[in-house]
């Protein structure tokens, strides 16, 4: 609930922005879900071109390549709850802040790494961060007017 000042009485969140409608602080948080949107997409991508670069430095078999993907996902499942309880529990906002710096930490880790088990760590963590991105959009939709969701999500998701 909000306090509307001009009728002096409280109105609900979401009629309220149905009612600002959709202006420059929702560009705004376009952009910052786009950028979120962004590196999860850059991520899944870097997979590919990990498996050889990790082959050729460390002469590891295909069963240890698959691995090393397969703890990405791995960790997308439990950070996805983690992140998810983390957000209602303290704010989407602060959870998505905290989130953003952790993947940035173990992305930095992974590219240093000196061996097969700390990268594979390293992506296991990724992985744990990037089930935290789903939160984004989520923040961004509470802050949409209704009538602009659907196309908003298409948008997003193009």
């Amino acid at each position: 609930m909000v306090n509307d000042s001009q009728r002096g009485r409280k109105i609900p969140m979401e009629e309220a922005i149905n009612s600002i409608g959709f202006g420059k602080a929702q560009m705004k948080l376009a952009a910052i879900t786009g950028f979120f949107v962004a590196a999860d997409a850059m991520e899944m991508m870097m997979l590919s071109f990990l498996g050889p670069a990790v082959k050729c430095e460390w002469n590891v078999d295909n069963a240890k390549l698959s691995l090393l993907t397969t703890v990405v996902f791995f960790g997308m499942l439990f950070g996805t709850y983690f992140w998810g309880i983390l957000a209602d529990r303290y704010g989407r906002w602060k959870a998505l802040c905290y989130d953003c710096a952790f993947v940035f930490v173990f992305s930095i880790f992974s590219a240093v790494s000196p061996n097969y088990g700390t990268i594979l760590f390293a992506r296991a963590m990724v992985g744990f961060g990037l089930g935290g991105f789903g939160v984004s959009w989520t923040y961004f939709f509470e802050f949409i007017p209704t009538i602009d969701r659907g196309r908003w999500a298409s948008i997003m998701m193009g």
